[in-house]
């Protein structure tokens, strides 16, 4: 058993059998986690109800934690890390898909005292897990990590591991609407957190209504928290925080069928290897790279 805990949120607008999908491929991985917690975000469908009653992740332990009202992502994750028990704390949406290995690969780099922050490449897919359209690979050392923070999140979220402690460190997890990971992954490298993205894709990651979403007045107000952010973090310069706003904002202004494509020209990658191919052994440890 890892010292992982997997903290998954889920509510009501979640498809069940997606989200039994998602616990399944907890149960099923080649080194499972210690804990999963589930935390419900609300009163939850019967159909999803369901899906809980039925799950039994055994050995690892499973928590269910209840809210009584719909606080949202940010407040659902907070009360996910405040159940927790483990020193690390994996991220899992309640419609995406673990590669089975994904906690064995991560496992060595959760050993070392560089990390804090440990991300990987996945599989973006629209639809069925088989209907797969691209990689999407993130910068892999310390150095590229803390480039890439000043434009966009630089570790893909559905990916992400946690330093239980490191996330105390600078306050939780805040509200910033779809983009508290971004958020947090910020204030943890302005606080000197150690980071690193694995190349291989570790997490199916579903797209269905990604653009849709990501698109709006709220969209656009977020943004302008997020640059402020980073600017009161000494991670970009305020010439740098406003040219931020001002292409973000208008890429996500963009028809959605270009802001689709722009997304695809710049972070997809055409698939190298079928998702089956993440079974095969690996081999490799965290000799090197970032330090914190």
């Amino acid at each position: 058993m890892l010292p992982i805990s997997v903290v998954l949120p889920v509510y009501h607008r979640i498809d069940p059998e997606q989200f039994g999908a998602a616990l399944e491929s907890l149960r099923t991985q080649t080194q499972p986690a210690t804990e999963i917690v589930i935390v419900a975000d609300g009163p939850l469908t019967p159909g999803l109800d369901a899906v809980i009653e039925a799950f039994d992740p055994s050995p690892t332990r499973l928590d269910v934690v209840r809210l009584a009202e719909n606080g949202g992502t940010a407040v659902a994750m907070q009360a996910g890390v405040d159940a927790v028990t483990q020193p690390w704390i994996a991220r899992q949406d309640a419609d995406d898909l673990s590669l089975p290995r994904r906690f064995e690969i991560c496992a060595p780099y959760t050993a070392s005292d560089r990390y804090d922050l440990i991300g990987g490449a996945m599989y973006e897919f629209e639809g069925t897990p088989d209907n797969v359209l691209g990689i999407r690979r993130m910068p892999e050392d310390l150095d590229a990590i803390r480039r890439a923070v000043r434009s966009n999140n630089p570790i893909n979220n559905p990916t992400i591991m946690l330093r239980r402690s490191a996330i105390d460190a600078v306050g939780g997890i805040r509200e910033v609407y779809l983009m508290e990971d971004y958020d947090l992954v910020a204030r943890m490298l302005a606080a000197g957190s150690g980071a690193i993205n694995l190349q291989e894709p570790l997490v199916l990651f579903r797209t269905d209504g990604m653009f849709t979403r990501r698109r709006g007045a709220r969209v656009a107000q977020a943004e302008r928290q997020m640059q402020s952010t980073l600017h009161e973090l000494g991670l970009v310069s305020r010439p740098r925080m406003l040219l931020n706003i001002a292409v973000r904002t208008a890429a996500r202004r963009l028809p959605s069928g270009v802001f689709e494509w722009l997304y695809k020209r710049v972070f997809r990658r055409g698939v190298t290897a079928p998702p089956a191919a993440t079974t095969q052994e690996r081999g490799e440890t965290p000799d090197g790279g970032a330090t914190r």
